[in-house]
């Protein structure tokens, strides 16, 4: 059976990540490591959390065209190397937790891949989960919002949506977890269920 990849998007503060780690817990995937120009933070490990490089390494292998995906975010560089890529491939499916433009780029080289959304019902959900894992301050919270809102915009460019209100991480996780299983099973999900337009619409209308 042919290995497939299942590609995250979604903004920071949609839970995106917890639902990951989550649904890893049930189905095994093949994780990439990205590249990133990013220093390292507390507790991450070289060549497990990220390939750290400096802009000049990283563009010399943009150059190259060794990555099936980079993109500049908050001024740091992420990218995933087509050889890393290639490898999991061959060893079974893999996951990729990606940015809005990773994700059209993997998209353009690879449209077998699947793209699953993932996000909060508002603006507002978005805004409470930034501020309450303390991380940013108040100024790069407000750009992580205008990015959120940006990236809602492309909600559409998804092939499958998940929302995580707040209060409702459970139910997204078995709803990832349905799809992904639907999925991995060669069945086609139900276009209701994991992308219904009139949701989609709704939440790109409040995130305006």
């Amino acid at each position: 059976m042919a290995s497939h990849g299942y590609i995250m998007l979604g903004p920071a503060g949609s839970g995106k990540n917890t639902l990951i780690k989550l649904v890893n817990e049930h189905i095994e995937f093949g994780t990439t490591v990205s590249c990133t120009t990013r220093p390292l933070g507390p507790g991450e490990v070289e060549g497990v959390a990220y390939h750290t490089r400096t802009r000049e390494q990283f563009m010399e292998d943009v150059r190259k065209n060794l990555f099936a995906e980079w993109a500049e975010v908050h001024g740091n560089l992420y990218g995933t190397l087509e050889a890393n890529l290639a490898e999991l491939l061959a060893k079974g499916d893999v996951l990729f937790d990606v940015d809005i433009q990773g994700a059209l780029q993997l998209k353009e080289k690879h449209p077998e891949f699947h793209a699953i959304f993932v996000t909060a019902s508002t603006p507002e959900e978005i805004r409470r989960r930034l501020i309450a894992r303390n991380r940013d301050s108040a100024e790069a919270i407000e750009r992580r919002m205008k990015t959120a809102k940006s990236e809602i915009k492309q909600l559409h460019l998804a092939d499958y949506l998940i929302v995580n209100p707040d209060g409702g991480r459970d139910h997204a996780v078995k709803e990832l977890l349905c799809l992904l299983l639907t999925l991995k099973n060669g069945t086609t999900p139900s276009a209701m269920r994991f992308f219904n337009p009139t949701l989609a619409s709704q939440i790109q209308a409040a995130f305006r």
